[in-house]
């Protein structure tokens, strides 16, 4: 083991019992030559369902459940986890995920070259089924059109914290606002400042499910739309340059949406036109503890 990293795998769950099995599973099946796992931390942060008692069916001594009653949100909760963490590497998994294959975490440990301070993974759409799924799906499509290979994948956009990988020294200096709800741009705006690394590992994903109604597409969108501005607040005005793409790349996307789906990539700048007017009239405020559940993305289908 003198070659191979120590990873520690962080869950932070609110009510994640229709997936947490599965979740799990697919973690403890993992394959490598270049890591191992030191251990499996489940926050349950409050959660009200069967999440706890499914955790704790596990038979593994590996998994670590940490079970609060009350609920503090993401960001209080990674804090939390990221005191615990001595590992080489913290990889964070969102609850509502399943990994694709039983490569996943040794190819967010691959990307990491000295100097290297947070590995982002991809994610993609499970089998949408209703409308609004296929809709999101198109969206999908346009919008890592957009970003795949703006600065050679080094850029904010890319780092989806649904599976994103984190040394140990930038864990180190990893502290976030309490109520915080962009904590994916945050960890990423923190690496820059560390003047560490980025890499995008395209090839290690996981599968998610997007919003299935048109309440919790709007939901999702004005909040993720949102998330930059509250960084001002912690990083100053010049933050906001880091979400800056150039328009030759959105236009490229635009066009190749519609050359794939004209009517689906019609109805997708439709819904995001409503998303952002409604923005317009009534901006969005977050709740007590950072965000607001899109329930329809928590169940795999």
């Amino acid at each position: 083991m003198k070659n191979k990293k120590t990873v520690d795998v962080v869950i932070c769950a609110y009510n994640e019992d229709e997936n947490i099995e599965r979740l799990l599973k697919s973690i403890i099946s993992q394959k490598g030559e270049n890591f191992y796992i030191k251990k499996i931390i489940v926050v349950s942060d409050g959660s009200t369902d069967s999440t706890v008692s499914k955790v704790k069916s596990f038979r593994n001594s590996e998994i670590e459940l940490i079970e609060y009653s009350q609920r503090m949100g993401l960001a209080a909760r990674l804090n939390e986890v990221f005191l615990r963490s001595k590992s080489d590497v913290c990889i964070k998994f969102d609850g509502d995920v399943i990994l694709s294959s039983d490569k996943v975490i040794s190819r967010l440990v691959s990307g990491f070259a000295k100097g290297v301070g947070l590995v982002a993974g991809f994610r993609i759409a499970d089998n949408p089924k209703s409308f609004i799924e296929k809709v999101h799906k198109m969206g999908d499509y346009i919008w890592h059109s957009t970003k795949r290979n703006l600065n050679n994948g080094d850029n904010v956009h890319n780092h989806q914290g649904s599976i994103s990988a984190m040394s140990h020294e930038l864990v180190t200096c990893l502290r976030m606002p309490q109520g915080l709800y962009g904590t994916d741009d945050f960890v990423y705006v923190k690496n820059r400042e560390a003047g560490l690394g980025f890499v995008f590992a395209e090839n290690a994903f996981v599968y998610f499910r997007n919003p299935s109604t048109f309440f919790d597409y709007l939901l999702q969108h004005r909040r993720n739309l949102s998330a930059k501005h509250r960084l001002e607040k912690y990083f100053g005005d010049g933050v906001l340059e880091v979400y800056k793409i150039p328009r030759s790349y959105k236009m490229r996307a635009i066009v190749l949406g519609f050359v794939k789906s004209p009517a689906y990539a019609l109805c997708y700048f439709a819904l995001e036109l409503f998303v952002r007017l409604s923005l317009v009239i009534k901006p969005y405020v977050s709740p007590r503890f950072g965000w607001e559940l899109s329930k329809t993305t928590k169940s795999l289908v």
